[in-house]
């Protein structure tokens, strides 16, 4: 945690100092919004997807990156996010991040959350988003791990081990290819994205990796597409599959509407409605009427 507090702190000081060097300040050479945003596990791309774009508007020759707090609320869970982005010669990003999942609406885990830091590395491996006729694409690992505190109303166990989830860490490994059409339908330039993962990650990693029913790396199919309203606000939807591992519920897919602006390259902006499908602890009964967790996201990423 020290060490993810640090590089946080640091990131943010060389998006708000006015002392960076010149080195740092140049590093915008690619256009507006070709950065993306911000995913809750701290790499570019979109809001619960990654894309094949790397953090910040470095190009060639320069060094770039972003930093970003994010919020998700749904009816009994408030998601909150922080991470930071580095990137060199618009070919490698190194990402740091951290969830934090707020269960205090229910009693017996009053003032806990369930805590994930991941730390990642993303690989532009040939195209470019704008400039070839090929999609960008990038190859992309993730390291996950979980914070859980150990409960005694859970027989002193996490909230992972108490579901049934084998590990509490875990590795992902993604595939993703971005392309920017210019002149699409409806006369808009659009964003197609789609990415294959290799994952074993319960709920994204909240709730531990593996599980009771199934303890094998699953492959995922996730996708984005948006379109530019103009230059400045981009209008789109992501989905993204989660495996199946556990047999105290069934883990449903993401899915979410968002609106993103750009108002300048050091800023953007995302809101979102989100849908997490149906989410259970070992205190609260799985439910097919009530658990179906849907909520209003927000994020803020400051680039440089």
């Amino acid at each position: 945690m020290p060490l993810l507090i640090r590089t946080i702190y640091a990131a943010t000081m060389l998006v708000g100092s006015s002392t960076v060097s010149a080195e740092w300040q140049t590093g915008e050479g690619r256009l507006l919004a070709t950065a993306g945003v911000t995913s809750v596990d701290g790499t570019a791309g979109g809001g619960i997807v990654p894309m094949a774009v790397l953090a910040g508007y470095a190009s060639d020759g320069q060094h770039g990156g972003s930093v970003s707090a994010s919020r998700l609320d749904t009816q009994d869970f408030a998601l909150r996010g922080f991470s930071a982005a580095w990137s060199w010669h618009n070919r490698i990003e190194l990402s740091v991040a951290r969830q934090e999942l707020n269960v205090s609406t229910f009693a017996a885990l009053d003032g806990e959350q369930l805590r994930t830091n991941s730390y990642g590395a993303k690989l532009r491996l040939s195209g470019d988003i704008l400039y070839t006729r090929m999609p960008q694409i990038s190859a992309g690992v993730l390291y996950r791990d979980t914070l859980n505190p150990r409960l005694a109303v859970l027989a002193n166990n996490t909230v992972p081990d108490a579901l049934g989830a084998k590990d509490r860490h875990g590795v992902d490994v993604y595939l993703a290819a971005t392309k920017v059409f210019l002149g699409g339908p409806f006369g808009r330039n659009w964003v197609l994205n789609g990415v294959l993962r290799h994952s074993k990650a319960n709920q994204g990693g909240l709730v531990g990796f593996g599980g009771d029913r199934d303890n094998d790396y699953s492959l995922l199919g996730e996708a984005s597409v948006a379109a530019f309203l103009n230059r400045h606000w981009l209008l789109g939807a992501e989905y993204r599959q989660h495996p199946d591992n556990l047999s105290a519920f069934s883990q449903d897919h993401w899915a979410d509407i968002f609106l993103a602006w750009f108002p300048n390259k050091r800023w953007s902006v995302t809101a979102a409605w989100v849908s997490l499908g149906q989410l259970s602890t070992p205190v609260i009964p799985y439910d097919n009427d009530d658990r179906n967790q849907s909520g209003a996201y927000f994020s803020l990423t400051g680039a440089f």
